[in-house]
């Protein structure tokens, strides 16, 4: 008796930190192309109505947080009527908690995806030196522009929209809006695969593609390993405020 009793034990242990499945949205995929091309159409009015230059980094983070926060809300709307106001909004695209176990387990999904990353970044980098190029780092011109500025309150301001405004809106967007019905149609290997190259195209940065490309797929496995999207927003987040500060402490070269 004693033996079946902890079984049974162990068993509802197990389940008890088994991930919760990720939503069945009530959006389908042509809805989330609609709402993809929504939000990228309101990041353009906002960043022509802020008049935003390529080398002006205080009107590019004021412009990028007003038009992230914007997109936030325009995604909750259509969540809101996609679902009929039944169901939470938050719920659905996956914001929802978890048990901390369960993502300390996901340790593992984080390891291969940061061995896969510097991997990628070896094969480029000699590739490049091959060629006869400088060998360059994958931050993004935004990434550069808050390593080389001097305010202080600046770079305070741009961290805070790179490390949480940023990811919040990208995972919400890519994890949850497009992936989710993506997934219902044709699994996950498919579904990860298209919204990583999506996400890599849409950063418009060529060396970078296979980087972003890579960590995408790591934040569709954290999604897919925790049921929680606060996952990958937390990795998101972290990964960015790693490339500043490796760039600004100069311990990666950048080329000129």
């Amino acid at each position: 008796m004693s033996g079946a009793h902890d079984s049974r034990e162990l068993e509802r242990r197990d389940v008890a930190l088994r991930p919760p499945g990720l939503p069945q949205v009530p959006w389908g995929v042509p809805e989330g192309i609609g709402a993809f091309a929504g939000c990228v159409l309101l990041q353009l009015v906002v960043g022509a109505l802020f008049g935003v230059e390529p080398d002006d980094l205080a009107v590019q983070m004021k412009a990028t947080a007003a038009s992230d926060v914007a997109v936030l809300i325009l995604i909750y709307v259509l969540v809101r009527v996609w679902s009929g106001a039944r169901q939470s909004p938050a719920g659905l695209l996956g914001l929802r908690r978890t048990d901390w176990r369960t993502v300390a387990r996901a340790w593992r999904v984080v390891a291969a995806g940061a061995a896969a990353y510097v991997a990628v970044v070896l094969v480029i980098g000699s590739v490049l030196y091959y060629f006869g190029s400088d060998w360059e780092v994958p931050a993004q011109p935004l990434v550069r522009l808050i390593a080389r500025t001097e305010s202080a309150a600046l770079v305070a301001f741009s961290c805070l929209v790179a490390m949480v405004v940023v990811p919040v809106m990208e995972e919400v967007l890519f994890r949850s809006v497009l992936y989710l019905p993506l997934r219902a149609r044709l699994g996950v290997i498919p579904a990860a695969l298209i919204i990583s190259a999506l996400f890599a195209a849409v950063h418009a940065y060529p060396w970078g593609t296979a980087n972003l490309i890579v960590l995408s797929l790591t934040f569709v496995a954290l999604f897919e390993r925790t049921g929680t999207l606060w996952a990958p927003i937390a990795a998101h987040g972290l990964y960015n405020g790693l490339m500043i500060l490796l760039v600004r402490a100069d311990l990666v070269p950048l080329p000129g």
